[in-house]
């Protein structure tokens, strides 16, 4: 028997916004310790069918979150297949929400949804949190079509980790490429613009239409290219992105940002993923609050990373 569902609390702080999370699984429980270092949000509920209470934080169901007007913030972590259906609802109920990576597959879907979200006023952001490990001077670089760079995304993964939802391409949308590979192709695409043509060199699927291996070439719209290799075969953990031009050279390693231009060179240290997802939803909270709409992790910057997983699985079930 599933447990009984309590009723939403309103946020303990005084002038805190309700958040509830859709989807409780590790992706859920991320958002929970991201959004425990915010002082503007609080979580209030989640949504997860068949789950227990987890500590304080009691289950509810998805009506009772979009019907309560304790909660203003949605985190939407259900499989990747099933979020633009939630997404929707959210908007609809006229709430906010900050939406798990990949948050799209297509990118009509991206476009509607953020369509509507204009319409409604809601704000969305993607948890596209690596995009906070870049410094405002490598945000500021310009590359010309003479870029090149390079991409090693390196995650052991074993057969478990290929099964239920992520064993379904259809709420899946993919394999490793689409769930890992995903958050240094966004960073390429934060650098180096919109990508025109994708390429696979090889691929490996675990199962039909998803990868636990993929080399691929990308072509982005003012000439540079990117090539990379995404696996999760490898018994090495590694994630480097290295984009070089004339003059100028990025290095992000495992989180940890070099840059050198000319003979000037600087460093920047790793952040725990938890403290980015955190800047992520601080971003939102303060769009929530009035200020300008969310920049660093807004939808708008999400169509380069969504039009190459769109080349990649568009042949998906």
């Amino acid at each position: 028997m599933s447990p009984a569902l309590a009723a939403i609390p309103k946020p303990r702080a005084q002038g805190s916004i309700g958040v509830a999370i859709v989807g409780f699984g590790t992706a859920g429980h991320q958002h929970l310790s991201a959004l425990s270092q915010v002082d503007l949000l609080e979580a209030v509920a989640f949504v997860e069918e068949g789950a227990p209470g987890e500590a304080e934080l009691p289950r509810a169901s998805l009506e009772q979150v979009l019907a309560s007007p304790a909660i203003g913030l949605v985190a939407v972590c259900v499989p990747p297949g099933s979020r633009p259906l939630v997404m929707r609802e959210v908007i609809h109920a006229g709430k906010s929400m900050v939406v798990e990576k990949p948050a799209f597959g297509r990118l009509a879907d991206l476009d509607a949804t953020d369509r509507a979200a204009a319409e409604a006023g809601s704000v969305v952001g993607v948890m596209h949190q690596h995009r906070f490990a870049l410094p405002g001077a490598v945000e500021r670089l310009r590359w010309s079509g003479r870029a090149r760079a390079s991409l090693v995304v390196s995650r052991p993964r074993r057969d478990e980790w290929f099964t239920g939802w992520r064993a379904d391409p259809s709420q899946s949308l993919g394999g490793i490429t689409a769930h890992l590979g995903v958050h240094y192709l966004d960073l390429a695409c934060q650098l180096l613009g919109e990508p025109v043509a994708v390429e696979v060199m090889c691929r490996r699927d675990r199962a039909p239409g998803v990868d636990s291996r993929m080399e691929l070439t990308v072509q982005f719209e003012a000439g540079a290219v990117l090539r990379a290799v995404v696996t999760g075969d490898s018994d090495h953990r590694c994630e480097r992105l290295l984009v070089a031009d004339q003059g100028q050279k990025v290095d992000v390693l495992d989180g940890q940002v070099r840059l050198r231009v000319g003979a000037r060179s600087s460093r920047w240290p790793a952040r725990s993923a938890a403290a980015l997802r955190a800047e992520v939803y601080r971003e939102v909270a303060s769009a929530c609050g009035g200020a300008t709409g969310p920049l660093m992790c807004g939808l708008a910057r999400t169509r380069g990373v969504t039009a190459i997983l769109e080349r990649l699985y568009g042949d998906r079930a």
